[in-house]
């Protein structure tokens, strides 16, 4: 109950633990509700001059997703503007673009776009991408100068393709990503809380056991015996669990049903998985709170360590394209088979046999690192009772 009380009381913890998780995947959530953006200002440099130009600037102009903001009269202006964000990316058609057009010869057509902003890269690339095969298409028709509408038909698209998204209907980022980012949020907040639990005990010992102001019951120094070391196990464990079991079922299926993201998982399937990856992830980072000496060190690794392990997780960077030695490295953080296993349940439909591996990760995991936590107390124990 103290340590409970405890992360009530302390406001670091208390902001770490408790408003954090509720806080980052509204404003994630939030930030990415439309899916997709539109009207993406873009300027045109056109060196052509030409009616050919003109046409192709009207349907990009013409398009939901895409805005003609202005048309420069050469790079230096559109680079300008670009800097400025008043546009987000370059049309750059070349002053040869009508004639070689009109010879039915190959031309280019230069986009140049402000790769910081995913979202609008993703949407300037694809439009333009999608209005160049248009284009393509009338020009294949030309040079193949069919008698009927019906040839022309089969010259633009032989094949007729239907796209399909089998998971990410929307086609949007907040489907594609923020489920994985979610289950990270809960790690890192979770070792944040529990770190500087330990880091602020360990400056205690430090300090010699003085009197500070201001410091819970449940955060004093502590007595070197087994007991107290399995009592304070057990109190970090049941509280922090106790608490981010309300988080977790927030985060995890309250927040998407706020937004109207994807979740097809069922509430027996999502308990079943829960249970294994709070029990990885409470050990994890009550083991890697052991190597924190001050209250404060865990945020450096913290803002260290969250973007790759956000890569690692498979979804922003492919697992197939992830390296042998750092895919090992992934399977030793709960948070790859969570965020793999909720994603696979969530958003695509799958049945716990078909994520049992993961929940066998989970599960290994946790006694790997409960072993290793008392290891590492044992250690730490012996070195206090030397000095």
């Amino acid at each position: 109950m103290k340590t409970l009380k405890s992360i009530f009381t302390d406001s670091g913890v208390l902001l770490l633990s408790v408003i954090v998780p509720l806080i980052y995947p509204l404003l994630y959530s939030w930030i990415y509700t439309n899916e997709v953006v539109r009207e993406v200002p873009v300027c045109v440099v056109d060196m052509s001059h030409s009616s050919n130009s003109r046409q192709f600037i009207q349907k990009i102009d013409g398009t939901p997703d895409l805005e003609v903001a202005a048309l420069c009269g050469d790079m230096k202006e559109a680079e300008r503007m670009l800097a400025e964000q008043k546009a987000f990316g370059i049309v750059y058609f070349p002053s040869d673009f009508a004639t070689k057009t009109n010879r039915m010869e190959q031309t280019t057509i230069s986009a140049y776009i402000d790769m910081s902003f995913m979202l609008y890269y993703k949407t300037i690339y694809m439009t333009l991408t999608n209005l160049n095969l248009e284009q393509n298409s009338k020009i294949q028709i030309k040079l193949a100068q069919n008698k009927t509408a019906r040839e022309d038909q089969l010259q633009a698209a032989s094949i007729k393709m239907e796209e399909h998204s089998m998971y990410n209907t929307t086609g949007g980022y907040g489907n594609f990503l923020l489920q994985a980012v979610i289950v990270l949020i809960l790690q890192q907040t979770l070792i944040l809380g529990i770190s500087m639990r330990a880091g602020w005990n360990r400056q205690l010992q430090i300090l010699g056991g003085r009197k500070t102001r201001n410091v819970p019951p449940a955060m004093r120094r502590q007595p070197s015996d087994y007991g107290s070391m399995l009592k304070d196990f057990w109190g970090v464990f049941l509280s922090y669990g106790a608490v981010y079991l309300v988080m977790a079922t927030y985060v995890l299926l309250v927040t998407p049903k706020i937004f109207g993201f994807t979740q097809h998982i069922q509430f027996h399937d999502f308990c079943v998985l829960l249970v294994p990856m709070l029990c990885a992830m409470l050990t994890f980072a009550m083991f890697i709170s052991t190597f924190f000496r001050r209250r404060e060190d865990c945020m450096i690794c913290i803002v260290f360590s969250s973007l790759p392990m956000l890569f690692l997780v498979g979804v922003s960077w492919p697992e197939a394209s992830i390296p042998e030695f750092w895919e090992y490295v992934a399977w030793f953080l709960p948070s790859t088979p969570a965020a793999r296993a909720f994603v696979r349940l969530n958003e695509m439909g799958c049945s716990l046999d078909q994520v049992h591996h993961y929940l066998a990760a989970l599960c290994a995991q946790f006694l790997f690192y409960l072993v290793a936590y008392f290891i590492r107390q044992l250690q730490l124990r012996r070195v206090g009772s030397k000095m």
